[in-house]
């Protein structure tokens, strides 16, 4: 059976270290009182689908180091989060509104490790307002999603906030967003998705470290990045890349030489 709602009496357990509350699809609300769990360092919220926002005052929590939000595509994150300087895993971020206040949230987290898939990103309007994430600082990140998908409703790029937009401003729009989310060079996994941009950014070639890259549903580009620039590269995954023209003398230079080494 679900939990439907937290007791009040859960504020008593001051000295918690560890909450698993995965999988509770009935679970809409976190109450203020939950932010009393100063000690709290690991947060499963996977799965809770009904859970749309977290308490502000969480934004005191800051012992709390593992965050998992998988599986809540309605979740929204308070502005708070950004002050939790000792978070390390943040599984799932929604970009959740056209002002760009979510993705300043990822500004400080710079303690960040593992895997994050940043959602929502069609809903930015400028390269400066996806900047705020800083990816390029947070050096312990070994696996980045970056989906320019439209989630339940949320404007993408060819609706909504950019609606009243042509369809060569929201290229220029996309191609500066991704431009402006270049990781740090450590990245060994990295997937795009519903890229709507006519070309991919440079830093993919900067990326010598990445072993897996996939690139999925981007309609409009014609040219697939500079592959040729990953020596580290060993699984290529290419899907629903409808108008792709041209592979690139890159990539088939990189091609020629793992043959001659085979």
């Amino acid at each position: 059976m679900d939990i439907t709602h937290i007791p009040s009496e859960l504020k008593e357990l001051i000295h918690l270290r560890y909450l698993d509350l995965s999988h509770n699809a009935s679970l809409n609300e976190l109450p203020d009182s939950f932010c009393s769990l100063y000690n709290l360092q690991t947060l499963k919220l996977k799965g809770c689908k009904a859970l749309s926002k977290l308490p502000r005052g969480m934004g005191i929590m800051n012992n709390l180091i593992h965050l998992d939000t998988r599986g809540m595509d309605h979740l929204s994150l308070p502005k708070e989060i950004g002050k939790l300087t000792s978070l390390q895993t943040l599984n799932e971020f929604i970009v959740d509104g056209p002002s760009g206040e979510g993705c300043k949230i990822l500004k400080d987290l710079n303690l960040l490790q593992g895997f994050i898939e940043i959602r929502g990103l069609g809903r930015l309007k400028t390269a400066s307002e996806a900047s705020k994430a800083e990816l390029k600082e947070k050096q312990e990140l070994c696996r980045l999603e970056l989906d320019f998908g439209t989630i339940d409703g949320m404007a993408s790029n060819t609706e909504g906030v950019k609606k009243d937009l042509d369809a060569l401003e929201v290229e220029m729009i996309t191609e500066g967003v991704l431009g402006a989310l270049q990781p740090h060079p450590n990245l060994r996994v990295l997937r795009i998705d519903s890229y709507l941009g006519w070309k991919f950014p440079s830093w993919i070639g900067n990326l010598t470290d990445l072993r897996m890259l996939s690139l999925y549903c981007c309609l409009k580009c014609t040219e697939l990045p500079a592959l040729g620039l990953l020596p580290s590269l060993e699984k290529l995954s290419l899907g629903r890349l409808d108008n792709l023209k041209r592979i690139g003398l890159r990539f088939m230079v990189m091609v020629m030489a793992n043959m001659l080494g085979n």
